[in-house]
């Protein structure tokens, strides 16, 4: 197995990145699974964090519909 070790250098910190073509900023969420990761911008991230507990809160009323016939 090889590391890394002695082979990579840090060239910066907190500087925008590009990934997979997709531009990340220092500050940015990222979030992950199985299926793939997607960047939150930070500039975006209350707007979109408040539609996801939407998103769940309306899910969680359909399994509760669902559950109860």
């Amino acid at each position: 197995m090889r590391t890394g070790k002695d082979r990579v250098q840090v060239d910066a910190m907190q500087v925008p990145v590009s990934i997979g073509g997709v531009r990340v900023l220092p500050g940015d969420l990222l979030r992950g699974d199985a299926d793939g990761v997607v960047v939150i911008p930070a500039s975006h991230e209350s707007a979109i964090l408040d539609a996801a507990d939407s998103i769940e809160r309306a899910e969680d009323a359909i399994r509760e519909f669902t559950r109860s016939g």
